[in-house]
């Protein structure tokens, strides 16, 4: 029975990190209150991601032989 507990404790808290510092879904941007200003493990927690740029694929003008 205390494991049940031990389990519903963890995910609840997982969920609520999540819900803090997820981005809002509506202007993607995170709420500046929610992220900590410095975190005690020197990782950054509020940065925020880029997309990576992947070159396009070459265009293919192979000719069939004739």
């Amino acid at each position: 029975m205390q494991e049940g507990i031990y389990i519903y404790n963890r995910i609840r808290s997982t969920q609520e990190v999540v819900e803090t510092l997820a981005p809002n879904m509506i202007t993607g941007e995170s709420d500046p209150a929610a992220v900590p200003a410095e975190s005690p493990h020197g990782i950054e927690v509020g940065v925020e991601f880029k997309p990576v740029e992947r070159p396009v694929e070459p265009v293919n003008l192979d000719q069939p032989l004739k």
